[in-house]
Parts: C-alpha cells; structure tokens; sequence
C-alpha cells in the first residue's frame, strides 16, 4: 500500500506540464481579453481616461460656441452700423438739404456728403469675407490650454519631484548595506537570504528614479547580473548597486503576493515542483515572456 501511494518522477513531469500549460492558457487569455479590450484592470484605467477626455472636449466645445457666438454678435452689429451709415449717406447723396433747411433746423448739424466714392453692396460682401477669412486664419486653440496646468504649478510639481529624488538618495546613503552573498557552485545569488538563478522572473527597480522593469535574469556572477528586460534590451546591475540598495531585484511572484502594479501576468503564481528536473530551461522562460 506504501508502494502504491509514492508518485513516481514521471507523474511529477506530468503534473508540472499541466502546471506550466494551465498557466500559458490563463496567460493567453488574460492577453486576448486586453486584446479586444475587456479586461477588466484595463477597463477601469481606459473609463477614467475617457472621462476625463470627454469633459476637457466638452469644456473646449462649450468654450468655441461662446467666443463664435461673441464674434458673431460684435459682427453683425458692426455690419448693422456699417448699413446705417451707408443709407444716412446715400439718403444725403440723393437729398442734399436747401440752405432754408439749414437755417430752420438750428439743432441740427447736418454733415457735408462724402466726396469718395461710395461702397456698394459687393464691396460689403467683400469686405465681409476678408473678415472671415482673417477670423479663421488667426483662430487659435487657446481655449484648450484652459485645462493644462499654470506655469505655477508645474514649478510646484518640478520641486515636489527634486525634493523626492534628493530623499530617495539621502535615504539609499544612509540605509544600511544588504548583504549580497555568490555562490560559485550552484551559480546563486544571495540577496538578503532570497536566492536569485538565471532564467528567474523578476522586477527591476531603480530607486533613484522610481521606475520598475519587468524581465528575467539572463546571466550573474559574482559581479553583477544581466537582465533582460521584455522591451528586448538588456540591463546590468552591479552586484555594488543592489548592495547598497540603488537598485532591487523581486520575482515577479513575491510582487504579486504583495500587492504590486498591474501586468498582464496571471493573478495566482506558478508552483514549482521541488525535484531537480522541475526547474526551467532558458528556452522555457523565453516562451513565457514573448506571451507575455
């Protein structure tokens, strides 16, 4: 009976093959959801974008249908005056007043006809149409600018980032040293008791700059490691760098497990069968991230 319950190495193989294509499956569908848009952490983030786009472009409409609805009030009342003093001077061109009439209107000063020539209707359309013309060439998008930042603020922010880079050093200065151990044989590094082997998944973060990568361990030694990041390019850190804690390296698992950003990785990690041919070849890991 003891005999019959042991799991034999191939059952082993098995179930780890059914681990890693269960995982490949949850991955392909977590990326064809983000694919087709309907996945719900992109969801949420493209709601929030969307309505902020929606309310900045009905701000702008609102404000271009007031200043066209101004420019079109000042115009036509600017044509109104134009009309009436054209027919005040046409009336006088066609009617001169007597020189009885001017004697009998003492309240009233009667201005001499225009000694120019006088504007038809084509030259108001004319005119009219330069206005347009001249209203569309120097109509500009300042309306738009009513909802960027002021010049204050991005001072503001601009100081709120330096002062954060200045604590983010003082404090990688002042922070006590990790200790990074190498060992030769098994080709691990230890960082604060968490090993590190080529082919692991892992998080890449700067903290100067505040800024995470994902990627997998091309290659370490007892120097520094050799990242490969999913853009495709290839990263050293020094061995120095994560002692001093300029840099950090997590697997992509732990970071789950506490609650880190969102990627397009399965929510649950992969588990690993603790027999020596369950560890994962290069060619493994390299699959997983072109899914990725």
């Amino acid at each position: 009976m003891a005999a019959s319950d042991k799991v034999s190495e191939t059952d082993y193989l098995v179930l780890e093959r059914e681990l890693y294509e269960e995982s490949i499956r949850v991955i392909e569908k977590r990326l064809e959801k983000l694919a087709d848009g309907s996945l719900p952490e992109f969801v949420e983030q493209c709601r929030v974008f969307e309505a902020e786009k929606q309310a900045r472009l009905d701000l702008a409409l609102l404000h271009r249908q007031l200043l066209e609805k101004n420019s079109d009030e000042l115009l036509a009342f600017d044509l109104q005056q134009l009309e009436d003093v054209y027919a005040e001077a046409l009336e006088r061109a066609l009617h001169p007043p007597t020189a009885t009439t001017l004697l009998d209107d003492d309240c009233t000063m009667e201005l001499p006809p225009p000694t120019g020539p006088l504007h038809t209707e084509a030259d108001l359309a004319a005119a009219f149409q330069r206005m347009e013309n001249d209203k569309r060439m120097y109509f500009n998008v300042k309306h738009i600018t009513t909802g960027q930042p002021t010049a204050q603020t991005i001072v503001a922010h601009l100081r709120d980032i330096r002062d954060a880079w200045i604590a983010a050093d003082k404090k990688v200065h002042e922070a006590d040293d990790i200790e990074c151990l190498w060992d030769a044989k098994k080709a691990t590094l230890y960082v604060d008791d968490k090993p590190l082997h080529a082919g692991d998944a892992i998080i890449l973060t700067s903290e100067l700059a505040q800024e995470e990568y994902f990627g997998e361990i091309a290659s370490l030694n007892d120097d520094e490691v050799s990242v490969k990041l999913l853009c495709g390019s290839v990263a050293s850190v020094t061995v120095a760098a994560l002692r001093s804690r300029r840099c950090r390296l997590t697997r992509q698992s732990q970071a789950l497990a506490t609650g880190a950003p969102f990627s397009p990785l399965p929510a649950t990690p992969v588990r690993h069968s603790s027999t020596p041919r369950s560890r994962r070849t290069h060619s493994r890991h390299r699959r997983v991230l072109s899914l990725l």
